[in-house]
């Protein structure tokens, strides 16, 4: 695996609010299962966002391979760094 470098330009630093919208997964693997692994049901699938040391934690959906949480995050006060021209080099 090689090493990657950023090369930047200019430092750009914003604060405010990040949203984030946890819509949908698709095609999960089943992770039930019933009589020892030979029948495979179907999963209770959640997901679980870190931003910094802010963990938000989605419902959870009952069997079901293909969610849809349709949920919102916000985390205030955040402060994000860009640079205003970015490469990246493998």
């Amino acid at each position: 695996m090689e090493a990657f470098r950023l090369l930047h330009k200019h430092h750009l630093l914003f604060q405010g609010v990040l949203r984030i919208h946890f819509i949908e997964a698709q095609d999960l693997e089943a992770k039930d299962t019933y009589l020892k692994g030979i029948v495979k049901g179907k999963s209770d699938p959640y997901g679980i966002i870190r931003v910094g040391n802010q963990i938000f934690q989605s419902k959870v959906i009952k069997e079901n391979l293909n969610p849809k949480w349709n949920e919102v995050y916000e985390v205030s006060s955040i402060k994000i760094l860009c640079c205003a021209s970015c490469k990246v080099v493998l």
